[in-house]
């Protein structure tokens, strides 16, 4: 009915003078995208394989547009000759994480044994409130000795800055725009990106069994077997080709939460 309005008579969608002033008058063309971001608003999408549909590299849905231009701190530039530095401020928090004997791989054994992180397959950290207090500290460390030799501000300064404290001081304030920028990265790194990348178990997470799961909606399988689902026997991005999933019921740790950390979907 509504294509018939919008057409008009003999004219509509055939292509007929009049069809075609009515699709280009400005107020139908709003009327149309009004409807349709309704939709895409009001709708849910059930995406398969979206580790590949979100892959920046394989996925179409990443279309680049515009000139071409260097990552910022990919390319020397006139503050930092430096190449790769977005890439080499990561490798440094990531061989502070693997190194043997470190005083972080110490305190990880230690976090281990109150059930707060795990050191196998790879090291993971379970409970982000300990992260913070007690790696935190320790991996601003290892970031300071990276950055200090690059950049002009005190140790002091860019320890605050970078720890638990998050505090920018005068140095931070009159940096140059390169230096500025990889500072921040460093703090984005050690606050945000390392704290989620450390707490995963797979490359896919697929979540937790928990022994008393939130109601499900009727609408939504809402049945016995619905609530404990069966975990993929080979699961994508699993920390070994060979890595089967299964649930590792451990001793509840002490304090809030732990009934939550003592169920693990880890690789046998």
């Amino acid at each position: 009915a509504e294509d018939a309005d919008l057409g008009g008579g003999s004219g509509g969608l055939d292509g007929s003078p009049k069809g075609a002033a009515v699709w280009t008058d400005p107020t139908v063309q709003l009327q149309i995208v009004r409807e349709a971001l309704s939709v895409l608003r009001g709708g849910v999408s059930l995406i398969d394989e979206i580790d590949l549909v979100m892959h920046p590299l394989k996925s179409e849905l990443h279309w680049p547009c515009g000139p071409v231009r260097s990552l910022d701190l990919a390319e020397p530039g006139a503050t930092s000759p430096e190449p790769g530095l977005r890439w080499k401020v990561c490798g440094a928090l990531l061989e502070a994480v693997h190194s043997p004997g470190s005083r972080l791989e110490a305190l990880m054994r230690e976090g281990e044994k109150e059930h707060r992180a795990v050191l196998k397959p790879h090291p993971i950290v379970l409970d982000r409130v300990w992260y913070f207090k007690v790696l935190l500290p320790v991996l601003a460390q290892e970031l300071v000795r990276f950055l200090a030799p690059r950049t002009p501000v005190p140790v002091g300064e860019l320890l605050e800055f970078l720890g638990p404290a998050r505090r920018c001081g005068s140095t931070l304030r009159r940096l140059p725009d390169g230096e500025t920028k990889l500072v921040t990265l460093g703090r984005q790194l050690l606050h945000g990106i390392l704290p989620h990348l450390l707490s995963l178990q797979h490359r896919v997470r697929y979540g937790l069994l928990v022994d008393d799961p939130p109601p499900m909606p009727t609408a939504v399988l809402a049945t016995a077997s619905a609530t404990a689902l069966p975990l993929p026997p080979t699961a994508a991005g699993t920390a070994t080709a060979t890595a089967t999933a299964t649930t590792v019921a451990l001793p509840a740790p002490p304090g809030p939460g732990g009934a939550a950390r003592a169920a693990l979907a880890l690789p046998v």
